[in-house]
């Protein structure tokens, strides 16, 4: 018993704390609310350190860099989002949508999708042997020579979640636009796509009282199984046998380990790691001339390989400690203000939390709203776009208020 909790004395620390925390959030708004940004994140690290005290011995042992940094992504992070949300005012404006342009959009996506397909086709040689690992490989590396018709990636998915927020007009179109956005995971053989997916039908129908907690598990629970095989079908040597622990020490549980690999401030520049849009953009401008990093990250041996390294990973490579305590309340800020609209009515941000609600879940994995927020932007402008003001409108008899 002493051997054991020793071993893992400050998981079990961390979850009392957690459940402490949640205790405290739960009082003041006197319901579990299981979409909330503060909830999704205490959910998300029990489970984590939870798979540790059980399935831990698979892996390298956790040391304190890790433990720390997340001590203070938790606080911080369940503060500020808290605080944010409880501070931001409700949603009074009107949603007018403006079917004129979601009828162009879908157009437009609709004529692109094939020349998309076709220039992925060309990219991996125009062959189809070992077509998946090798369409994994090609996208990995950043070889996929398509231009601009990359945005449509971010196109397919906006119109997704507008069209699934309004299921009741038009489910058919709805429906086109999921396959659509399967196929674009497909096309560069993601899994991440097809999570956001589950996570963007799963969130909107339960708001709309479609599904319930018990088909949320269900879904869960495929998903699961369905990311095992997948992982499975884009190896180099497809043959190889690959356990379903395994799956999960590189999956579930190998970022937080691959942390501790991380050197605190170690960049070789300001916000190296965090501002690589920004800096694309000051390029651009002819303001700097910096080669910024790469999405994709080295692998390292945990005893299993891999390449992610958990939310915390670039702020604490760019600023050490204090930055994860800073990007955590920058995060918990966003998301508390997006869900306080999100709840009260207003369909922008009940379109951009749902994407955003797959960032959340993500977060033991890797960072994905800094880094990606191109795509958060692009997303976000879809949005305003089709959810424009009344003085912006392009069409009275052609817009609608919902």
């Amino acid at each position: 018993m002493n051997e054991w909790l020793d071993l893992h004395i400050y998981q079990v620390l961390l979850i009392v704390y957690i459940s402490i925390l949640s205790g405290c959030t739960g009082k003041v708004y006197k319901k579990f609310d299981l979409f909330s940004p503060w909830t999704i994140t205490n959910i998300v690290w029990t489970l984590i350190l939870f798979f540790f005290i059980f399935w831990g011995e698979y892996l390298y042992q956790l040391k304190t860099q890790f433990y720390t940094a997340l001590l203070l992504w938790i606080t911080f992070f369940n503060l500020f989002s808290v605080i944010q949300f409880d501070f931001t005012t409700k949603f009074h404006g009107k949603n007018i949508f403006n079917v004129t342009i979601y009828n162009i959009l879908i157009v437009v996506l609709v004529v692109l999708m094939p020349i998309y397909f076709y220039k992925i086709y060309l990219s991996i040689g125009g062959s189809f042997t070992n077509l998946a690992y090798t369409i994994r490989i090609t996208a990995q590396q950043g070889n996929l020579e398509i231009g601009v018709l990359k945005y449509i990636r971010s196109l397919a998915s906006a119109l997704m979640i507008v069209s699934l927020w309004r299921w009741e007009n038009n489910k058919k179109t709805a429906v086109f636009l999921v396959i659509a956005n399967i196929l674009m995971g497909l096309s560069i053989m993601e899994k991440g796509t097809f999570f956001t997916i589950l996570v963007v039908i799963i969130f909107i129908f339960y708001c709309k009282k479609k599904i319930s907690l018990k088909t949320i598990t269900i879904l869960a629970l495929c998903f699961l199984a369905f990311s095992f095989f997948f992982n499975v079908l884009r190896q180099r040597d497809i043959h190889n046998e690959i356990s379903f622990i395994n799956f999960f020490s590189i999956y579930i549980t190998s970022p937080s380990v691959a942390f501790e690999t991380l050197e605190a401030s170690s960049s070789a520049y300001f916000g190296e790691s965090t501002f690589p849009f920004f800096y694309k953009i000051s390029n651009a401008l002819g303001l700097t001339d910096i080669e910024t990093v790469s999405k994709v990250k080295e692998f390292v041996w945990v005893p299993v390989y891999t390449n992610v390294y958990t939310v915390m990973a670039q702020y604490f490579v760019d600023f050490g400690y204090p930055g994860v305590a800073i990007f955590a309340s920058i995060n918990g800020f966003i998301n508390g203000f997006v869900y306080k609209k999100c709840l009260t009515g207003s369909s922008i941000m009940k379109c951009l939390y749902s994407y955003l609600l797959s960032l959340l879940l993500l977060q033991f994995f890797q960072e994905n709203f800094f880094v990606s927020i191109s795509v958060v932007i692009q997303h976000l402008i879809i949005f305003f776009l089709l959810y424009s003001s009344d003085k912006i409108k392009l069409n009275h008899r052609f817009s609608h208020v919902r």
